[in-house]
């Protein structure tokens, strides 16, 4: 081994990397307790060499906190947004001004609450959150919202129950909680009772992030997130929960990587927040007029990553079909038919051929 060190450092690195035992398999960790210049060598290898593949999380004794969690997310945002379309009476011209002067990226998000269309629930949660939080807290003087402000949980939180209890407790305990989701049909079904309440992959990955040093998370390279499954939270917005770790470790790069079959395409946007246990049913029909609310959802959660923060190679969204055709045939038939509509409704917008 002592020969070897007469070697370049660039020429031992890849030795390093390429060594393999008798069976043909890497050596791991093992090289390292040969000498304690190895040890140095070699720290951070492990890292550094080989990608770390985070999948859904989902476990019983979590399935009950992430089922509360997602409802309670749900809740506050419901609550939120009841405060603004009570304040849209209050939207008069010099108001509009003055807010779009103070916050001229909420523009989009402002035109739909005066006109009463689908609600701001349709925008990326980096505009939601932020304009929910800065009009609340400027126009809404109750003591109600401003708790709700004050615990302000990321929805890529994994909670403990301390910090469930807390938010459960603002919201007005769990009698509430449970007649929120019943009132909703949310809770009470077999089906809810069978789901698999899961965390999303990227809010598993954050939280084994923030779990390491920021000398231990330097040496990450490779990160895939495989959302396989539908997951608690808004989990399309948890990329934004990435962005400080992209930040502090420009040579990560981490591809998240969405299952259309057993993820993506199975979302009713005309139920909204549709139970997790509702989609559990053997049968689920895929409907065509949903298929692009579906995929957009997944895609507008990921355009504002840049502007938010998100290092431009740092991360990456696939929708992934697994090989199977009709994922093509669907994209073909369907999304690109309703981009291509969408894209001819704005030019006549901005044309003036169609009404506001």
């Amino acid at each position: 081994m002592a020969k070897s060190f007469h070697l370049p450092r660039e020429l031992r690195d890849m030795i390093y990397r390429l060594l393999r035992d008798a069976m043909g398999r890497p050596i791991d960790l093992d090289l390292t307790y040969t000498c304690k210049r190895v040890a140095d060598e070699m720290r951070g290898l492990a890292l550094t060499a080989n990608t770390m593949i985070v999948s859904t999380f989902y476990s019983l004794d979590e399935r009950h906190r992430a089922r509360e969690f997602d409802l309670v997310i749900m809740m506050m945002q419901y609550s939120l947004q009841g405060a603004l379309k009570s304040a849209k009476l209050f939207l008069w011209d010099d108001i509009c001004a003055e807010i779009l002067g103070a916050f001229p990226q909420f523009t989009p998000v402002l035109d739909m609450i005066k006109h009463d269309t689908c609600g701001i629930k349709q925008g990326p949660w980096d505009y939601r959150h932020r304009f929910n939080e800065e009009f609340a807290e400027a126009f809404c003087n109750t003591n109600d919202i401003r708790s709700l402000l004050n615990l302000d949980p990321a929805p890529w939180t994994i909670p403990t129950q301390y910090d469930l209890r807390q938010i459960v407790d603002t919201l007005g305990g769990k009698y509430a909680i449970r007649e929120y989701g019943l009132a909703r049909g949310w809770m009470g079904s077999k089906e809810a009772r069978l789901a698999m309440f899961r965390y999303s992959a990227a809010a598993v990955a954050i939280r084994f992030l923030d779990s390491n040093t920021p000398a231990t998370r330097a040496h990450m390279r490779d990160i895939v997130l495989t959302e396989d499954r539908e997951s608690v939270s808004n989990p399309e917005c948890h990329a934004m929960g990435l962005i400080p770790y992209c930040q502090g470790n420009p040579g990560l790069r981490i591809e998240r990587r969405v299952s259309l079959w057993q993820n993506a395409f199975f979302y009713n946007s005309g139920l909204g927040a549709w139970a997790i246990g509702e989609r559990t049913k053997d049968y689920r029909d895929l409907e065509a007029n949903e298929i692009s609310f579906a995929i957009a959802r997944w895609v507008i959660e990921t355009l504002p990553l840049i502007s938010a923060g998100m290092p431009a190679k740092s991360f990456t969204l696939v929708l992934d079909g697994e090989g199977d055709p009709q994922c093509t045939q669907v994209f073909h038939n369907v999304v690109l038919r309703d981009a291509a509509w969408q894209h001819a409704m704005d030019e006549c917008f901005q044309s003036g051929d169609l009404p506001p």
